[in-house]
């Protein structure tokens, strides 16, 4: 899914996965819109500033986890980037494997029911992400020892550490903006 990266809020667009019109509106916090139709994310510029700072990022969204483990959370999580064509499906077993490799190093659980799971695989050629929000939460293992209902998943290239980089630094930022209360 290619996003609007560079359409302001409050211009007219249309969703990159179902073609649906849609407005956003300024309300929603800076940074992403979820399209009314389909649910897929549609990220909008990064906060912060400066030459390196856009960066394109495919993304899905999964407004109903099913999954109640955390292998199972990725998995799904995989499956629905495949699913809007953010990834090739013959990559999702592996891509699977480097971010559950990736947590074996130390958990993306960050405490407040929020885990930010990331990896990085060659065949990505420009990072991509899911949200997710799981109602029963899920053991990820996390600082504060809680469980996880908000869930963002991002997978980038190896050879392009600074676009990682940029954007974990996207994700926290809207983070920073939610006033997050775990269902």
């Amino acid at each position: 899914m290619t996003i609007s990266s560079r359409t302001p809020e409050g211009a007219h667009n249309r969703c990159p996965v179902c073609s649906y019109s849609i407005q956003i509106e300024p309300s929603v916090p800076p940074g992403d819109a979820p399209c009314p139709k389909c649910g897929s994310l549609i990220w909008f510029n990064p906060l912060v500033s400066g030459a390196n700072s856009d960066v394109s990022i495919h993304t899905a969204s999964l407004p109903n986890l099913a999954a109640t483990n955390k292998p199972g959370a990725i998995r799904e999580m995989v499956s629905r980037l495949s699913i809007v064509r953010a990834i090739e499906p013959e990559f999702e077993n592996e891509i699977v494997e480097s971010v559950l490799n990736r947590e074996e190093l130390g958990s993306t659980g960050i405490g407040n029911s929020v885990a930010v799971p990331h990896a990085k695989h060659a065949s990505i050629k420009s990072s991509v992400g899911a949200m997710a929000v799981s109602q029963c939460g899920i053991d990820f293992s996390s600082l504060d020892r809680q469980p996880v209902h908000l869930v963002f998943l991002l997978v980038s290239p190896p050879d392009q550490p600074q676009e990682h980089l940029l954007a974990l630094e996207r994700i926290s930022q809207y983070l920073n903006s939610l006033h997050w209360l775990p269902p």
